[in-house]
């Protein structure tokens, strides 16, 4: 075969793989939102009804969402085309709504959307409110006011800093604060064990519970005891989370989810569930209120070295 031969050949091959690139390029899903105020911080809100969250620190003055698919085959939707000349845009379209109003953002999708995980940048002072049903919860490089929850699914947070909510139904816990919040703190699970890093200078008023576990303190930290209240009310109640997003009608099964979860959370605020010993103190002199709850884990707080 002559090398005129296979020009036709070898050009329809860098045009197969253009074309590969070009279909690999739509999968997954991207946006990107330019915030109101660049130089100030941002607020940002997501609830899935299915799907991981991870969000990480990215350029100032923008949020960048990506989507993965569940299957890799599959490609998502894509947003509406601009707006004809006269008209805007009022929603997002694709596989996710993504809306941008004086800072805030507010991040969504449908249940039959197909997403396995939302990969977030944000501008590394942002405040997050990130709730799903099904899916573990990942934050790095983030400080600013946490909140997060998943009802199935764990959570780690890794270098994060400021006020934090986090509540686990049926996961885990794996946090490494970089410094707490003027703001009270809270962590909490039912299922799963608890473990928290906090700088060796951390400063803060403890309490703790675990009905069916144990609590763990690195040596180093400096823990002064307060109480030791046997039973609930040795604690103050854990800071109401966040509603998970209402379901849509007709969905019968996931109704039956939400209510299970509203059952559940009752059971948790309810003062009968925890039982177990409260401990209660403060830690390197004091600070920042900083509560851990569980029920079947253990809690584990270390000093980062």
């Amino acid at each position: 075969m002559t090398i005129r031969s296979l020009a036709p050949i070898l050009l329809s091959c860098a045009a197969g793989a253009a074309l590969a690139a070009g279909l690999a390029a739509q999968t997954p899903n991207q946006q990107t939102l330019t915030l109101s105020q660049p130089t100030q911080p941002a607020t940002v809100n997501v609830s899935l009804f299915t799907g991981a969250i991870t969000v990480r620190a990215g350029a100032a003055g923008t949020v960048t969402v990506t989507a993965t698919p569940e299957n890799s085959k599959d490609v998502l939707p894509t947003p509406p085309a601009a707006a004809p000349p006269g008209m805007h845009l009022l929603n997002s379209g694709g596989a996710f709504s993504a809306l941008e109003k004086d800072n805030h953002v507010t991040i969504s999708t449908s249940m039959r959307a197909g997403i396995a995980e939302l990969t977030l940048q944000v501008p590394a002072s942002s405040s997050l409110n990130l709730s799903t049903m099904k899916g573990a919860i990942t934050i790095t490089g983030i400080s600013g006011e946490l909140s997060v929850q998943t009802v199935n699914g764990d959570i780690q947070l890794e270098q994060v800093g400021g006020s934090i909510l986090a509540h686990a139904l049926h996961g885990k816990i794996i946090a490494t604060v970089t410094q707490l919040g003027p703001k009270p703190s809270a962590f909490s699970s039912l299922n799963g064990d608890i473990d928290l890093t906090l700088p060796a200078a951390a400063q803060a008023n403890l309490r703790l519970q675990d009905d069916r576990g144990g609590i763990y303190l690195d040596d180093g930290f400096h823990f002064v005891p307060t109480a030791n209240t046997p039973g609930p009310a040795g604690l103050k109640p854990m800071p109401p989370m966040p509603p998970m997003p209402p379901a849509p009608p007709n969905l019968n099964a996931l109704n039956s989810q939400l209510d299970a979860l509203k059952t559940q959370t009752d059971v948790l605020k309810a003062s009968g569930i925890f039982n177990g010993p409260a401990v209660a103190g403060t830690l390197n002199g004091g600070g920042p209120e900083l509560r851990i709850q569980d029920f079947r884990g253990n809690v584990y707080l270390h000093q980062a070295k």
